[in-house]
């Protein structure tokens, strides 16, 4: 067993910024962005970046919380992000937060639209995997759900009586869910 793992390649790590990855292009095959993107400074220059080092069957995997849901994660607070940082702060104040206010400053509010706008402008083809976990649980599996439990059970009760397609596709037009979580790759030229 010990002859064995000496014989596995060993992981190395590098250090670097997402906007400017110490990498060669088309040299990586998964990249997983978790919980990270909204905390960079310029998330245009990290899409052009994990699309720049990506290889040609590499995946990129990408969740963070979607800024056009009404809550934010990181304070835990209710409040319309898309009033900006300041209705954010407000709100944050209103709801007993005003300590954490800081720590808004360098969030990146990123929404379906905002990043699949980089996306496509940065020659990544993407799914939207929210789509699939909103199916699945409208088709009764809301196993996946960890969050939201209540609103699992409403999309169920709005399945039964035939309004869960209707909803689905709203909601994923609106972009209104927690979540952004997107699988990508680059396109295929030619």
């Amino acid at each position: 067993m010990m002859a064995q793992a000496l014989q596995e390649p060993v992981p190395e790590f590098i250090l670097g910024y997402g906007e400017s990855l110490p990498l060669p292009d088309a040299s990586v095959d998964l990249i997983v962005c978790h919980t990270v993107i909204e905390h960079v400074q310029d998330v245009e220059a990290v899409v052009a970046e994990m699309s720049r080092v990506l290889s040609p069957q590499g995946v990129l995997h990408l969740e963070a919380p979607n800024y056009v849901w009404p809550y934010e994660p990181h304070l835990g607070i209710w409040c319309l992000p898309v009033l900006g940082k300041a209705g954010v702060k407000l709100a944050a104040v209103l709801q007993g937060k005003k300590q954490q206010i800081g720590f808004l400053e360098h969030l990146q509010f990123v929404t379906p639209s905002r990043l699949e706008a980089a996306f496509r402008r940065h020659g990544l083809t993407w799914d939207n995997r929210v789509r699939e976990k909103i199916l699945r649980t409208l088709n009764g599996d809301s196993s996946h759900v960890m969050a939201y439990r209540h609103a699992a059970a409403v999309l169920r009760l709005l399945s039964r009586i035939g309004m869960g397609r209707l909803l689905v596709s709203s909601i994923l037009w609106l972009g209104l869910y927690p979540s952004l979580l997107y699988s990508c790759r680059r396109c295929r030229r030619g």
